[in-house]
């Protein structure tokens, strides 16, 4: 008799421990799944799509402006309104085209638009606001870049005209135009080794008797 009653209370034993291990199994089952229902899910990251490369209508407007960068606001030059007129039409057509909004910025900074019987100095406001927006279409266009260091120098600020040419040669350095530029900022602050070392890397890269006209004008 008592060893039945060993017996009985023996498998109530077993019976009871296999019961807490399946829930204690179940509920870390449970818990694993509310768990992975809790966790956030990770969103992947936006990836801002690169500008598209600018259009062959803005690579020869751009070419239109060269003579003027070194030249300084000249009435009515024929060349940055002809450049103007280009980069207008290709932002109609699309407005978010970043080579025409760069282009509008540049031939505003470099020729501002002035209304018939206007004697009024031009201010370089309208200049700036194209440039905010052409920057925002593409950051790293060396175009947007030589408007912003114009703009700086023109303001006074040589020193900071040359921080951001630096920076846009070297982020393409096969332009004899752009070292130009950094040249002309370097030499008006009379930092002679650079400026000649900067117009040096733009006689290199001339490779057309135009580039290497402008080079010796300047």
């Amino acid at each position: 008799m008592l060893l039945l009653a060993a017996g009985v209370l023996a498998g109530l034993g077993i019976a009871v421990v296999g019961w807490v291990l399946a829930t204690t199994a179940g509920d870390g089952g449970a818990s694993g799944v509310f768990a992975e229902r809790a966790r956030p899910q990770e969103s992947s990251a936006s990836v801002r799509p690169a500008p598209s490369a600018p259009s062959a209508a803005c690579v020869e407007a751009e070419a239109l402006l060269e003579d003027a960068w070194g030249a300084g606001h000249l009435e009515a030059d024929p060349a940055v309104a002809r450049a103007r007129e280009v980069f207008a039409r290709v932002s109609a057509a699309d407005a978010a085209s970043p080579c025409a909004a760069a282009g509008l910025a540049a031939a505003e900074a470099l020729n501002p638009a002035r209304s018939i019987g206007d004697d009024v100095p031009p201010t370089p406001d309208r200049a700036r606001k194209l440039l905010a927006r052409a920057r925002a279409l593409d950051g790293q266009s060396v175009l947007v870049a030589r408007t912003d260091a114009l703009l700086k120098s023109e303001a006074g600020d040589n020193a900071g005209a040359a921080q951001v040419m630096e920076a846009a040669v070297a982020t393409d350095e096969s332009r004899p135009g752009p070292w130009r530029d950094l040249a002309r900022y370097h030499g008006r602050q009379f930092r002679v080794n650079k400026a000649r070392a900067a117009f040096q890397r733009a006689r290199a890269l001339s490779s057309s008797p135009v580039d290497q006209a402008r080079v010796h004008l300047e």
